[in-house]
């Protein structure tokens, strides 16, 4: 029997039927070809020495009669209906087929020297194919000595053991390294068919080799490159690896990697073949991904953060993790996408790092097998033993160094205080008597741990503002269960593991629940101190106010009033500027408190502050109405002693010829009104106007508001000119004032409501020369001369409520 393994009977529960992958597919029309040149020739010359060297003598002069009828039968069989042409029933198991074709093959054989018998061989070659009989199988009858019956010698023989497969010779075993990069290619890709066709031509010069050695029939394809039993074993781990990506807790998964591991391993170990052509165990496989995807997310140039060293390591350190991580995701060896990129990078720092080259190119040129300073390394992780009393003591007294590296794994002061314990494990070790590599035994990991837990910082973040995000949680996930496997075969705490994704959120929900109640308290204190401040402003304001005040009052009783209002207005001024700065304080204490408790009652304080300057503002706005009040009394009582000439100024609601503009002559008569104006009884002011009016506290009529000055963001001005207006000797009399003589808190009140009016926006639709247009009387006005500008141009009295200046 042939000395490779068939995939029908290798893989057990993990086999895939030969036929139904495109690798065997490719593997076989590469084949096809070469053994249909072969048995044309064989037809042509009838070289029967070819086969073997003894089958010219065993030929038989004409075909049997049996001979020529399967041909017959086999030639009238469509060319597609292989069950039919191998004799078999449509679902027949592996075995029956095989046998079905070894005896038809060996029946119908070309050796057996019929006319048509090269053709019917071709079919029956073809039918055993797609049932999937192994290549080797199918050679093994092509090439049979005309004696032996194959099926009884295969019933006959035992299980083959390791003592049937000899040690490749040195011919051989230099192929094998010749392949390992096509073999690996396969690995990754177990279509990929100029790797196939490789393996086929490096199988050829095998066989060749061993026909000149003298070995026969199924000897002469011994130590082939089974590509038909490693290419299904690829391709089922890849699949496997894909879902233990997805799903890093799967079980099953990794157990059934573990057995197609076993399995491949086996096989190497049995026919000799080089244990690079191996597959990664789950665990190395996750790692690798995470180390790839580390190395690709640091800066190109920061190479101590890429071999995941400290600034301060030393060259050795750099050695050692240049030859763990390059042996890690080697392109070769690592099956993973993207590995040839962070190898490069991996490999420029450690140039950077100024290695040695022997050290970078035993890596870069690694074969999968040899371990890269083996003699600088410490025993394998995995024959440890549990570590000593006294290692276990440095564990406990490094504990809280390693759970402060899981926040910050990159505190240099840390790390050197962890390489102290490692020192003192290692003064242990020899003084135990340990000797070169098992000095190392039982250190911190620490270039293991530094990268990963900060991998897992990273995915941590993501998760707290993505609590979904499925990406960051598999990453987690496949971090934890590295570390986890690492505690394990270390002997390390447990405690030095990071928590399953559930656990964190669920410490994160409690941790944000907090946070989020903390700031949005201090946020609430941090605007009660902004109220306050504004309160204490607006205060001030109302204060600076007075001196306005005191130039407006002409008589002592006024001036007196206004005096009182201001030491009232600054008294509260003082108290709203007292109550802002504690408001402020509270802000600042809620704002650096980590507890609760002192968040809250930081509020508390900034909020009463915030009710005390407010309370204080409302006292020096009353103060300074009070003033404007004084003011305005005096000046009314003056103004009807002096019974000035009236001045008229328009209403623009009244226009006779709105919406549009009159066009006629001014001497052509106006339209009188049918009803007159009259004043209202119920409110006692001039007019009932078409839009809201306001009330001040000293009972005038707030008619409308002139907008002046700069504005805020929203577009609103924040300056405001008033019309003010009231009886006087039974007709109307209005003022214009600036807003704190008519009274903030009115004119505030007044600008609150819905539609209030803008005089300005209407008096700029029209002027003194419109005065033909109007109808009627609105009001009278008195004129209001303070300061003349005579720079400015002059202003038109009719349209000017203050009068000409």
């Amino acid at each position: 029997m042939a000395d490779v393994i068939a995939p029908t009977t290798a893989l057990a529960g993990f086999s895939v039927n030969p036929k139904q992958l495109s690798d065997e597919k490719a593997y076989q029309e590469i084949r096809t070809a070469e053994v249909k040149k072969l048995v044309d020739s064989l037809l042509k010359t009838l070289d029967l020495a070819q086969l073997h060297p003894k089958t010219s003598e065993n030929a038989p002069e004409e075909a049997p009669e049996e001979t020529k009828q399967a041909i017959d039968r086999i030639l009238k069989c469509p060319k597609k209906s292989y069950a039919e042409i191998l004799g078999v029933p449509q679902n027949a198991e592996n075995a029956s087929v095989l046998n079905a074709w070894r005896q038809l093959g060996c029946l119908i054989h070309p050796y057996m020297k019929d006319k048509n018998g090269g053709q019917a061989f071709c079919r029956l070659i073809d039918a055993a194919k797609e049932l999937g009989v192994d290549l080797l199988d199918i050679d093994e009858v092509l090439f049979w000595d005309g004696k032996e019956d194959l099926n009884q010698s295969d019933q006959d023989e035992s299980p083959a053991t390791e003592a049937e497969v000899p040690k490749p010779p040195d011919r051989v075993t230099k192929i094998y390294k010749d392949a390992t990069p096509y073999v690996r290619q396969l690995a990754s890709d177990p279509e990929d068919k100029t790797a196939l066709e490789k393996i086929h031509n490096f199988n050829y010069i095998i066989i060749e080799g061993n026909k000149a050695q003298g070995l026969r029939r199924a000897n002469m394809h011994r130590w082939k490159i089974a590509a038909s039993f490693f290419c299904p074993q690829y391709d089922a781990a890849l699949t496997k690896y894909k879902a233990v990506l997805t799903h890093p807790d799967d079980v099953t998964a990794k157990q059934e990697l573990g057995t197609l591991k076993s399995l491949i391993d086996e096989a190497i170990k049995r026919y000799h073949y080089p244990t690079s052509w191996s597959i990664p165990s789950p665990e190395k496989y996750l790692e690798a991904k995470q180390t790839i995807e580390r190395v690709m997310g640091c800066h190109p140039r920061n190479y101590d953060e890429i071999l995941g060293i400290s600034r301060h390591a030393t060259e050795a350190d750099a050695v050692a993790a240049w030859r763990t991580l390059g042996c890690l995701i080697h392109p070769s060896f690592a099956m993973q996408k993207g590995a040839e990129e962070a190898f490069k990078r991996l490999r420029k720092a450690a140039e950077e790092w100024e290695l040695d080259d022997v050290d970078i190119d035993e890596v870069a040129e690694w074969d999968g097998e040899t371990d890269p300073g083996a003699d600088d390394d410490g025993p394998a992780e995995d024959e440890l033993p549990p570590p000593p009393e006294r290692v276990r003591n440095i564990y406990e007294k490094a504990g809280p160094d390693v759970q402060s590296l899981k926040s910050d794994p990159n505190d240099e002061m840390v790390i050197e205080r962890i390489k102290d314990f490692n020192v003192e494990i290692q003064q242990g070790n020899i003084e135990q008597g340990m000797k070169k590599d098992e000095v190392h035994a039982w250190e911190i990991p620490v270039s293991f741990l530094v990268p990963h837990y900060n991998l897992s910082i990273s995915n941590f973040r993501i998760l707290d503002d993505e609590p979904i995000n499925e990406e960051a949680a598999r990453g987690l996930a496949n971090i934890k269960y590295l570390i986890d496997t690492k505690i394990k075969k270390c002997h390390l705490p447990v405690e030095w593991t990071i928590p399953t994704v559930d656990e964190h959120l669920k410490g994160s929900q409690d941790f944000n629940a907090a946070k989020e109640e903390r700031e949005q308290k201090a946020k609430q204190a941090t605007d009660a101190a902004e109220d306050a401040k504004n309160a204490s402003i607006n205060a001030d304001f109302s204060v600076r106010a007075f001196e306005r005040k005191m130039q407006a009052a002409n008589d002592d009783a006024t001036k007196a009033a206004v005096r009182n209002a201001k030491e009232k207005a600054e008294t509260e001024a003082a108290r709203a500027k007292a109550a802002a700065e504690r408001a402020v304080a509270a802000a600042t204490t809620a704002s650096e408190k980590g507890d609760v408790g002192l968040v809250t009652a930081a509020l508390e304080a900034a909020t009463a502050a915030r009710t005390e300057a407010s309370e204080a503002d409302k006292a020096a706005q009353a103060a300074l109405d009070e003033a404007s009040a004084a003011i305005r009394t005096a000046r009314s009582s003056r103004g009807r002693s002096r019974r000035r000439s009236p001045k008229t100024i328009a209403r623009p609601a009244l226009l006779s010829n709105s919406p549009e503009r009159k066009t006629e002559p001014a001497s052509q008569p106006t339209v009188e009104p049918t009803t007159k104006p009259r004043i209202s009884p119920r409110t006692k002011r001039a007019w009932n106007y078409p839009w809201p009016t306001g009330q001040t506290a000293d009972g005038w009529t707030i008619v409308g508001v002139s907008p002046f000055g700069k504005k805020d963001k929203d577009g609103n001005s924040f300056y405001h000119k008033v019309l003010l207006e009231r009886m006087e000797d039974g007709r109307p009399y209005q003022i214009f004032v600036s807003a704190s003589e008519a009274g903030l808190s009115s004119v505030q009140k007044y600008l609150s409501m819905q539609g209030y009016k803008n005089l300005a926006a209407d008096q700029s639709t029209w002027s003194y020369r419109d005065r033909e247009d109007f109808v009627e009387l609105l009001c009278v006005s008195d004129g209001q001369i303070k300061v003349h500008n005579v720079a400015g141009r002059r202003q038109d009295p009719p349209t000017k409520c203050t009068g000409p200046e």
